[in-house]
């Protein structure tokens, strides 16, 4: 059965996570420490709340090293809504706060100027968005083998990636007239910009991928 470490920093939807994967025939369990993370197969990093708090507390705890060190190693690390943007460079959320850097980008608001988005667009976006395919991308061998273009998946959040590499970007999310990023990868590292335990089977058929891979 895979290992599952679950990154613990005190962050809100860990036990939805842990029941999600344990649903679909993982074994999860809380990294707390970096001793923690040895045995795992691979590494989750959930999140919500702030990016500056987030990864201060990974610090602290001596996780931020711990996971760079899982990524080095080649076990899939997979971040989670917050969990995935600490994954990039930096955040203009928290300035001077520097993210794990182990894909290419920075964080950035949403777009609030009308001239830019349609107003009835809202922030924190919030809701079911559609699975885009950006051109010339290729789902298969990936973590969205299972999944098909138009899938829905479930938001939450302020802000987003700008990429630096667009072959990093698996899957996006429309956002006005905009494309954001939804899912992004790079070797053995993912993240999902969505909660794929909320998402329905959408959802499910990227975590099953995900520890298969």
């Amino acid at each position: 059965m895979i290992k599952v470490g679950i990154i613990d920093y005190d962050c809100g939807n860990l036990f939805s996570v842990h029941h999600t994967l344990k649903h679909i025939g993982a074994e999860p369990y809380f990294c707390k420490t970096p001793d923690d993370t040895a045995r795992a197969d691979r590494l989750l990093l959930p999140g919500v709340g702030a990016f500056g708090d987030a990864i201060s507390t990974i610090r602290q705890r001596g996780l931020a090293e711990a996971i760079c060190e899982v990524a080095k190693a080649g076990r899939p690390v997979m971040g989670i809504c917050l969990g995935m943007q600490l994954l990039v460079d930096k955040s203009e959320e928290d300035e001077g706060q520097q993210g794990l850097g182990l894909i290419p980008g920075q964080i950035v608001r949403l777009p609030t100027n009308a001239r830019e988005i349609n107003s009835r667009f809202k922030i924190p976006n919030v809701g079911w968005s559609h699975l885009n395919r950006p051109e010339g991308i290729d789902w298969s061998d990936t973590i969205l083998k299972r999944n098909n273009e138009k899938d829905f998946t479930y938001f939450v959040h302020s802000y987003h990636l700008d990429s630096k590499n667009s072959k990093h970007v698996l899957a996006t999310q429309k956002f006005g007239d905009m494309q954001s990023p939804s899912v992004i990868v790079r070797d053995n590292i993912s993240g999902c910009q969505f909660h794929p335990e909320r998402s329905s089977d959408a959802g499910l058929n990227i975590l099953k991928t995900w520890i298969e891979l």
